[in-house]
């Protein structure tokens, strides 16, 4: 039997008389439906330039509707804020934000490595966190959501800037430039190599002013790594939540899906995807005041009241003032080296040294360095003197 021909199939002949076998031809766009999946159909006109979303049978809920939405004037328009007040003893875990005021933080603006110019005061610090969609400061990369928490009264405050589409980024970016010029300390984590970044590029391509500014930014991953990372399986804050914090998150939404709910806000125009992102950075920055509190615990030489209740090891502790003891040695080299502040450098090395002979059985390389320094310092000291 001859080989059947596409031309012949068509006419209902197989060319010798008989009646074609039914063969079932698809037409080019059922092929197309076929190879990008049934939900995608094609308007009229068919081809691929052609392709639409599949309307979904479920109304579009807004963003207003969703979510009790504020609308701020700028110079560039209207800023979309989501706003959530807390008490100051919500329990997040195993803590609350009332955790971190009435408290020290001299230690953990050491171990943070924090500029001296940075406010002592809790109260003038803002809790900053995005979700973008993407990671690093590249020009695609669009910080969608800028949350601010901070104290206020009796409360805890998290103000969620949430960008509804590429016209509104401007107006977001100069709301949050205002909101934080008002505090004189900005907490993150990771930010000054994410959140930093990508707000500084984000507002040079709006041609705004810079989110964050010169103001004094106190970072608490590396703190919390030389802290806590030597139990830990990784130092991302989840894991920091779940084994430190108390923390739980439940039904939270996966960090990896969070440029994707945006992307199907924008294409839906339905908000309740973002009701996941919003909820998971509200959580981030809730999160961050805790963190500060048990940090500043942990760099305490002087537990305060109800230390017993709090999740810090001995090796917690002990972790925190060998990292303080790196802190100031290298405070010590720099007032020296490129100061000429011999006195300065003398006083830096001293309080290493106070903090190394608190543990007299750990790092002895560390501690003869130390003494080393000392040493040299008050042979030079004695000489300008003499």
């Amino acid at each position: 039997m001859k080989s059947t021909t596409a031309l012949s199939l068509l006419q209902g002949s197989t060319g010798r008389g008989e009646p074609a076998e039914l063969t079932y031809q698809p037409s080019g766009s059922t092929l197309l439906r076929t190879i990008l999946g049934s939900r995608t159909p094609l308007r009229r006109g068919g081809g691929v330039g052609a392709l639409s979303p599949a309307r979904s049978t479920v109304p579009p809920v807004p963003l207003e509707t969703a979510v009790d939405l504020q609308r701020c004037a700028t110079p560039y328009g209207e800023a979309a804020v989501v706003r959530r007040r807390f008490r100051l003893d919500t329990r997040h875990g195993e803590r609350c934000p009332a955790d971190l005021l009435g408290r020290s933080v001299d230690r953990l603006l050491t171990l943070t490595n924090a500029a001296p110019s940075c406010s002592p005061d809790p109260r003038r610090w803002m809790f900053v966190d995005t979700e973008a969609t993407g990671l690093g400061g590249w020009a695609g990369n669009l910080a969608f959501i800028m949350s601010f928490g901070f104290f206020e009264d009796d409360m805890f405050v998290i103000d969620q800037c949430v960008v509804r589409g590429y016209d509104e980024e401007a107006a977001s970016l100069h709301h949050a430039a205002s909101l934080a010029g008002g505090f004189d300390a900005v907490v993150t984590f990771n930010g000054r190599s994410f959140d930093a970044p990508l707000l500084r590029t984000r507002a040079q391509m709006n041609g705004v002013s810079a989110v964050l500014g010169d103001t004094p930014h106190i970072d608490l991953l590396a703190a919390s790594r030389r802290t806590f990372g030597h139990r830990l399986t990784d130092s991302r804050l989840q894991t920091l939540e779940r084994d430190v914090l108390g923390v739980h998150r439940i039904d939270d939404l996966p960090g990896h899906e969070v440029p994707k709910a945006w992307f199907e806000y924008q294409h839906t125009a339905d908000a309740r995807p973002l009701l996941g992102v919003l909820k998971h950075n509200e959580l981030d920055v809730l999160s961050l005041p805790l963190l500060a509190a048990l940090l500043a615990d942990a760099a305490d030489p002087c537990p305060p009241a109800g230390y017993d209740t709090w999740p810090i090891r001995p090796s917690d502790r002990l972790a925190a003032h060998r990292a303080l003891a790196r802190v100031w040695s290298r405070r010590a080299i720099d007032a020296e080296r490129r100061d000429g502040d011999l006195p300065s450098a003398l006083e830096h090395a001293r309080r290493a040294r106070r903090l190394l002979e608190q543990q007299p059985r750990e790092a002895p390389e560390q501690r003869a360095k130390v003494e080393r320094r000392i040493h040299r310092l008050q042979r030079k000291i004695d000489r300008i003197a003499a």
